[in-house]
């Protein structure tokens, strides 16, 4: 029994997917829905491009370091050759200053009298040690002075030297004995219970360059 109109069509029916002329549209005119982004996938990405540029840069970076190093090596290097062209010119003007001065050598350094040591009021046994190592002083740099191999040890055994200005001539005549030996002639110098003031090490230091080990 008809109801005098077109049938309603079913919702499921695949004909509702007609259009209004009656044509329907293919599956594979359908546009496809986008991907979904994921943001995991996002940032694993962005982690190992850092990582490369960070190990790139810490390439280099351990390559200016290297090359720094390296540099630093060769500035030291230069610096100690200098100190030692600066020193070994030093000794050598001043072992050209001894020589101008004792075109003929004499020890020059005069005695002093028993009666410098009593006005400073030292007694009998330190006058007697003091005495002592003026002659050592003398001997010792005679026999340098002729050419022998000897060491160059003062000891004050009994009682502790203090540091007098009218030693200064004796200690340099024996400081100009030890400048004129040849570099690399070594040379034992032991001082023991004999006071030096600033001016009289600074005096041996430039003698003793690279001649000998030298104890006070």
């Amino acid at each position: 029994m008809s109801t005098g109109g077109s049938k309603k069509r079913r919702l499921d029916d695949p004909g509702a997917a007609a259009d209004q002329d009656g044509s329907t549209l293919a599956a594979e005119e359908v546009p496809p829905r986008p991907r979904p982004v994921d943001v995991g996938d996002v940032q694993l990405l962005i982690d190992e491009r850092i990582s490369r540029v960070e190990e790139s840069m810490q390439r280099q970076v351990d390559a200016l370091v290297g090359a720094n190093a390296a540099l630093k090596s060769h500035i030291d290097d230069i610096k100690l050759e200098t100190e030692d062209l600066r020193r070994r010119c030093a000794v050598n003007a001043r072992t050209i200053q001894v020589l101008k001065k004792d075109v003929k050598w004499t020890y020059s350094a005069p005695d002093i009298p028993r009666s410098h040591w009593v006005d400073q009021g030292h007694g009998g046994r330190y006058i007697a040690q003091m005495t002592e190592i003026v002659k050592k002083i003398k001997t010792i740099t005679e026999k340098l002075r002729n050419g022998e191999k000897i060491s160059v040890n003062l000891r004050a055994s009994r009682v502790i030297l203090a540091h007098d200005d009218a030693l200064l001539p004796h200690w340099s005549e024996l400081s100009d004995a030890i400048q004129l030996r040849g570099e690399g002639d070594l040379l034992n110098v032991s001082l023991h219970g004999i006071q030096l003031d600033r001016s009289i090490i600074e005096m041996f230091s430039q003698s003793l360059v690279s001649k000998c080990p030298f104890s006070i």
